[in-house]
């Protein structure tokens, strides 16, 4: 070899050691260990450049020289199979994988310089695949909104009709023939209007309700639920008489804490429903048990019809209504009833065997006190 082409060489490998020195990626070379069959059975790492450490976290001083099994802690050589591929055969592969012992992202080339030998080029994306998660899971949670904005704007609008359907034509039947109609037919129309002011009244106190467990910071306190379900029935006294329920209430409370005037907004759901759904006469009994030293399940039972298990699935769905045969509701109830719920730190459930009389309970967890 001339001088000239030494030159060049020796130019070409100080390139190439710049190169090798000043790439962001980490460079790692790596010599294949075979076993007796001659198939891959390990490997050592011949050399590695600076940015080896910043994507691994190991030292590019503490890792030439030994052998993958034994540098990574993974039980065995990283990729093998990969590796090996492509020492054996020259053809460069590309991949991405998360490797556990690193707890890393890595983003790999592989590529062959000679035979039985192989060189890394990777980068750690573990950040940008913690942004990927990130914003997968934003899109879902978007989506999730979305689905659930378009069912609470049909329930809405679906139950807010009847009610204003019926305003309108009590009223103008009441203005065609007011001199006309009797005393008794137009005070029962307005009896009528006024029912259905009051049901749309209902719904927009469930929007407010549902607006502010969005917003509200909760402070959870020590409750006394027996004041509390006191308060929840006093507050449905009028139903209770003009159904002839029957109200059993156990002689004692656990402690448990919570938001009172949340706690009660869910009895009252709960002992609302009882109250409609149940049978003629109503017959609803609360109670309250220990589930263990953390947890404090509150209960309303009820002897209506039971849910079916496709029902029982749906219960607590967002907006939801479930066909029960001649009792109108609207669907915000539940739903509002798990989101206030899971504010405090419990969860929401359903039991019922679905034989007509055995009815359904209903119940909630709220923390020990």
């Amino acid at each position: 070899m001339n001088d000239t082409a030494r030159q060049v060489v020796r130019e070409g490998e100080a390139r190439f050691r710049t190169l090798f020195e000043t790439m962001t990626e980490g460079v790692a070379l790596h010599r294949l260990l075979l076993d007796e069959r001659g198939e891959p059975a390990d490997y050592v790492l011949t050399g590695a450049n600076p940015a080896y450490e910043a994507h691994t976290g190991i030292r590019s001083g503490d890792a030439v020289g030994r052998r993958a099994s034994e540098l990574y802690g993974a039980g065995g050589a990283p990729y093998l199979d990969v590796f090996g591929r492509v020492a054996m055969t020259g053809e460069p592969a590309r991949m991405e994988a998360y490797f556990e012992p690193l707890g890393r992202h890595f983003r790999i080339l592989v590529v062959s310089p000679a035979r039985g030998e192989f060189a890394t080029i990777f980068e750690d994306i573990s950040a940008a695949k913690e942004m990927e998660a990130a914003l997968t899971a934003s899109n879902a949670a978007l989506l999730a909104r979305n689905e659930e904005l378009d069912a609470y704007a049909h329930t809405v609008a679906h139950d807010l009709k009847n009610p204003v359907a019926a305003i309108l034509g009590f009223a103008e039947h009441l203005e065609e023939g007011f001199d006309t109609l009797g005393e008794r037919e137009r005070r029962e129309s307005l009896e009528a209007i006024t029912r259905s002011a009051q049901k749309m009244q209902a719904i927009i106190d469930a929007l407010l309700l549902l607006g502010e467990t969005r917003r509200s910071d909760v402070r959870n306190v020590l409750l006394d639920l027996g004041l509390i379900a006191g308060e929840c029935l006093e507050g449905l006294a009028h139903e209770v008489k003009r159904l002839g329920a029957e109200i059993r209430l156990p002689e004692t409370w656990p402690s448990a804490i919570g938001h009172a005037p949340w706690v009660e907004q869910v009895l009252t759901n709960y002992v609302s429903n009882a109250l409609k759904y149940g049978g003629r006469p109503p017959r609803v009994e609360l109670g309250a048990v220990v589930v263990d030293e953390r947890r404090v399940r509150i209960w309303v039972r009820d002897n209506g019809r039971g849910l079916t298990p496709e029902e029982v699935g749906r219960t607590f769905a967002p907006f939801t209504r479930l066909s029960v045969d001649d009792v109108a509701g609207h669907g915000l109830g539940l739903s509002i009833v798990r989101r206030l719920v899971e504010r405090m730190g419990g969860e929401v459930s359903v039991e019922s065997a679905g034989t007509p009389g055995a009815g359904c309970t209903f119940s909630f967890t709220l923390e020990r006190g």
